[in-house]
């Protein structure tokens, strides 16, 4: 899915502001390594990453205009070493799907404005999360 994505932390600290957009296609795919299973969601410009994966994603909020996805960012001192101490960090993605918003919403705006994604997803979405549809639904997503 076509995204703009912006990075909600630097090295696990929460930035004040959220960084400037990349654009790509937002995917998530389910690794299995040995006993290990997680998420990993990524951003694609091709077959290049635009931003370092964010391993054991998960989706915390979706509404009709994007979602928050929370992860482990891994990076190296050196990326070019094989040999090299690798540290994780959490990161927090907030994906605005490049599609219409609606209208007298500007998501943007308020994410400048120094709101947190998450609480205006609360605020501001129309999909109930999905632990409410499946309840709602015998235990199975109705989508």
């Amino acid at each position: 899915m076509q995204a703009s994505v912006y990075r909600l932390r630097d090295r696990g600290i929460k930035l004040p502001r959220p960084s400037s957009p990349q654009s790509g296609d937002v995917q998530l795919a389910k690794i299995d390594r040995g006993d290990l299973r997680y998420f990993q969601a990524r951003l694609l410009d091709g077959d290049l990453d635009v931003l370092p994966p964010l391993h054991k994603a998960v989706i915390t909020r979706v509404s009709s205009n994007g979602m928050v996805i929370h992860g482990e960012e891994m990076s190296s001192r050196k990326p070019t070493s094989i040999k090299t101490r690798v540290s994780s960090y959490r990161q927090t993605w907030w994906a605005l799907v490049q599609c219409a918003a609606p209208s007298g919403i500007d998501m943007l705006e308020e994410i400048a404005n120094g709101e947190d994604p998450s609480e205006y997803l609360s605020n501001h979405s129309d999909i109930p999360p999905a632990w409410q549809r499946a309840s709602e639904s015998g235990g199975r997503d109705p989508r």
